[in-house]
């Protein structure tokens, strides 16, 4: 396999399970060292248990936090000296119509999947400025058109929620 990501430092939220996880599986197999951001240390530790310690490491915090995510990308410079890419995984899917979903769950879901990305994306940038690095950004079809009874998600992906 390539080596392609050598030298290089990745951020990727949601990195214990799902999309995330495979994605960070992806990079470290790569050669890259990769700072794994999630709100569970028991998913991350699981996750990471069998990943290279040198190259790996863990953020329990929540995207939703514009503080989560500055301290996540401190904590990643400290510790890898850099950030060349971030991929910003992380997102909930709640279901629900207009008039099913209330407004905690609401915020809940714009704070994580359109905030975090946001957040994330502002903390990094002035880093990846630097390294030349890239964002990803992990979508949705529901970008391309909104699913029925998923009123948040799918305005959090730019969809019209009605």
């Amino acid at each position: 396999m390539s080596r392609r990501f050598a030298g290089k430092v990745a951020i990727v939220t949601a990195g214990g399970s799902g999309i995330g996880a495979a994605v960070a599986t992806r990079l470290l197999d790569e050669g890259a060292s990769v700072m794994i951001f999630g709100r569970t240390d028991k998913r991350l530790s699981e996750r990471t248990s069998k990943m290279p310690a040198d190259r790996t490491g863990t953020f329990v915090a929540n995207v939703s936090s514009r503080r989560d995510c500055d301290a996540l990308v401190a904590e990643t410079v400290e510790r890898f000296g850099r950030v060349d890419t971030l991929v910003n995984a992380a997102g909930m899917n709640l279901v629900g119509t207009i008039e099913e979903t209330s407004d905690e769950d609401w915020e809940e879901c714009i704070t994580s999947d359109l905030s975090g990305v946001f957040y994330m994306s502002r903390a990094a940038v002035p880093h990846l400025k630097e390294t030349k690095g890239s964002i990803v950004n992990i979508g949705s079809v529901s970008s391309l058109g909104g699913g029925w009874s998923h009123a948040a998600y799918n305005a959090a992906k730019a969809v019209s929620p009605i």
